[in-house]
């Protein structure tokens, strides 16, 4: 599903991603109806990716992203909020999260 990703909106991981947590990344797998693991569907995110995706759980909004994002790694707001959209926009259009 596509949707378009907005400052104040509120996503998190699709029913169908599995997230686990291995040292500094974390494993991201979609998933077949019946649970198991599709082939070639798995990625590794970690720095500000994994960080993003740990603040997609349906409460933190985007702009609260970026306000961590920029916090954290001392970026500047442009650019942090250019780059989270992008890759919000990149995670939706592959159907890994939703809202």
């Amino acid at each position: 599903m596509i949707f378009r990703i907005e400052p104040g909106g509120r996503y998190r991981p699709a029913e169908s991603i599995l997230a686990r947590n291995i040292g500094d990344e974390i494993l991201i797998v979609r998933t077949h109806e019946r649970g198991a693991a599709e082939e070639g569907a798995g990625f590794c995110l970690d720095g500000v990716g994994k960080l993003i995706r740990l603040l997609l759980d349906g409460e933190h909004t985007v702009q609260q992203v970026i306000d961590q994002v920029v916090e954290e790694f001392e970026a500047s707001e442009e650019q942090v909020a250019a780059d989270v959209f992008a890759f919000l926009d990149q995670l939706a259009s592959e159907g890994i999260i939703s809202d």
